[in-house]
């Protein structure tokens, strides 16, 4: 059974920038590294027993706990630089700026089609069977999940949050865009103000799951260490196939 794990990524991403013109939508990285990936020692890969002794006439009260490492999302972190650039067809620079706390958010898509970007909108954890949103149960079905699982879509991203981000040139999402979020760890611990993501679709009849994130300015992360950026993407780990995903980055 494939099992999930946490990857490290450093994004950059340089901003060509002409005359007056501004980007109208996400795009991809100018490069993106990933670290090695890494998962919890123990888990679902214990393969031994605990050894306890029976003796016959006694009765003995146990209270057991395990731990099992997650088949349905996968993790990933890191931090983010940015550069906004002056440059020819041939990319030869005439001046840049570097962005020294990037702002914006980071996009992880489940297809390679493109995105149109100018029909995003929450996904809706209610809709019904329709031709181009995706509904809670599909998404759910396509990894793996039951309804009722603790670790579900719905059951994960279960917070509602306050402010607004904005996708391109023309699409807000506010307080009244009806998103449900998930506010990752810090510091090993809870915390539902930090690190916050949502899911988000293009509503077309390619289906496009988009897991967003929005960047933070090096907050103190999950493991204690100063990060940008924290995110979960779904993926069925009781498949041996990995679960591809495409990545945008949009700097305000």
């Amino acid at each position: 059974m494939k099992t999930n794990t946490l990857k490290t990524i450093f994004l950059i991403l340089a901003l060509a920038i002409f005359s007056a013109a501004v980007f109208a939508q996400p795009q991809g990285p100018a490069s993106l590294a990933e670290g090695a990936d890494e998962r919890r020692d123990g888990g679902v890969d214990i393969t031994t027993g605990t050894l306890t002794q029976a003796d016959a006439g006694n009765m003995t009260s146990m209270t057991i706990n395990s731990t099992v490492i997650s088949s349905r999302w996968q993790g990933y972190y890191g931090n983010v630089t940015g550069t906004i650039t002056l440059d020819d067809g041939q990319n030869n620079t005439l001046y840049s700026w570097q962005l020294i706390n990037p702002q914006g958010e980071i996009y992880a898509v489940n297809d390679s089609k493109t995105v149109q970007w100018t029909q995003v909108q929450c996904l809706n954890f209610s809709v019904g069977s329709t031709r181009d949103n995706v509904t809670l149960a599909a998404l759910e079905n396509s990894l793996g999940m039951g309804t009722n699982d603790v670790d579900g879509v719905n059951e994960t991203f279960n917070l509602s949050r306050g402010g607004s981000f904005t996708v391109g040139s023309s699409v807000t999402i506010g307080d009244d865009s009806g998103c449900s979020w998930v506010s990752l760890n810090t510091d090993n611990g809870p915390d539902t103000v930090r690190f916050n993501e949502t899911i988000l679709s293009d509503n077309t009849s390619n289906h496009n799951v988009i897991y967003t994130t929005v960047i933070e300015e090096s907050l103190t992360g999950f493991s204690g260490s100063s990060l940008d950026f924290q995110m979960i993407v779904g993926d069925d780990g009781d498949t041996v196939a990995a679960t591809d995903y495409y990545f945008y980055v949009e700097l305000s």
